[in-house]
């Protein structure tokens, strides 16, 4: 039972406050620790500074968890969400060459990883979703499939890109 910290986001549009489905995810996500008799510690995303110390659980957007960005940006720079955009292309999840758009409500995308920041440290999961109701998906994705994943990549990395149907 390792110990889990929670990095905690907030909803992008209010600093103050966090999604429905993001604090949903959250505690979908604690069942696994619980279950593997682990304890959380939950933090703001601006209060941690190390990664690796402690296994990891990061959810959110990259707009909404500046940690999520930054993991994005340092160890899956062929990741990235359209941000800037008021379209159809708004929330894309860009993947290399691949988009993802968001049907919000119908079908969003998530990005559920597992990586270590450096060799010998503990691992992060990262559950980036279009929307809060996609990190929700991916979390109970997680939950539900997560010795299925721990004996397909023990402890190697994994990256998957998750449509989560509403």
């Amino acid at each position: 039972g390792d110990d889990c910290l929670f990095i905690m986001n907030h909803n992008y549009r209010s600093r103050d406050t966090m999604s429905h489905g993001d604090i949903e995810a959250l505690m979908i996500a604690a069942k696994i620790v619980y279950e593997a008799k682990g304890r959380i510690t939950a933090a703001p995303f601006d209060k941690v500074r190390d990664a690796g110390q402690l296994t990891e659980l990061c959810i959110g957007g990259s707009l909404g968890n500046e940690r999520v960005r930054t993991h994005l940006e340092n160890f899956f720079s062929e990741i990235s969400f359209n941000s800037e955009s008021n379209d159809a292309h708004s929330l894309a999840l860009i993947v290399g060459s691949d988009t993802f758009l968001c049907e919000q409500g119908i079908n969003e995308y998530a990005v559920l990883a597992k990586f270590y920041p450096k060799a010998g440290l503990r691992p992060v999961f990262l559950i980036s979703g279009q929307t809060s109701n996609a990190n929700k998906g991916a979390a109970w994705y997680l939950s539900e499939n997560f010795d299925n994943l721990r004996r397909q990549y023990g402890q190697a990395q994994f990256c998957l890109i998750l449509k989560v149907k509403s």
